[in-house]
């Protein structure tokens, strides 16, 4: 039965070729073109999905980015209030204009400085910056009064509050 079947697929051997009728032609014409539309469609769902994710990854950015500038905004807004971030090492990060009015330090002499500048010396002596960052770690977070140092050398009394800033998974970023 195969054979019958497959002797009218084949019209035969011309010039030592294997000859093929015009429905296994057809056939095989359908299977292929079947094939590149099946690929095809298949690469523009994967493009449109690419693009897709490339707008919401866009949009994540701006919104991001808008926060981002908003929150600045907010803490720039608070004037009398020194508020900065510092890295895991106590290195300022982050310096609004409350801390530039504040302390005296503009923001690029602050940046990457150790956040002991602002403690007195014999209380730098003494440990009291890291004593403090253990303190503020290992209860969530440090407030008291205390004594701080501007730029100029100068003492004043201050309402201070260091919070660990800890990543979803308890990591310290910084304070």
């Amino acid at each position: 039965a195969f054979s019958s079947a497959a002797f009218g697929l084949f019209s035969g051997f011309r010039d030592g070729r294997l000859q093929t009728s015009e429905s296994v032609s057809l056939a095989m014409f359908a299977l292929v073109a079947s094939g590149i539309i099946f690929i095809a469609e298949r690469l523009i769902r994967a493009n449109v999905s690419l693009a897709a994710q490339r707008r919401l990854a866009a949009e994540q950015t701006q919104r991001a980015s808008q926060y981002a500038h908003e929150l600045n905004l907010f803490i720039d807004a608070a004037i009398d209030y020194a508020i900065f971030i510092m890295d895991d090492r106590g290195r300022i990060r982050v310096w609004n204009k409350g801390a530039e009015r504040v302390l005296g330090w503009s923001e690029g002499e602050a940046l990457g400085q150790s956040g002991s500048v602002f403690y007195p010396p014999d209380e730098v002596a003494a440990g009291k910056p890291d004593a403090d960052f253990d303190e503020a770690r290992g209860k969530g977070a440090l407030s008291e009064i205390c004594w701080l140092v501007r730029k100029d050398g100068s003492e004043f009394l201050a309402d201070a509050t260091l919070t660990p800033l800890l990543e979803a998974g308890g990591t310290l970023r910084g304070y």
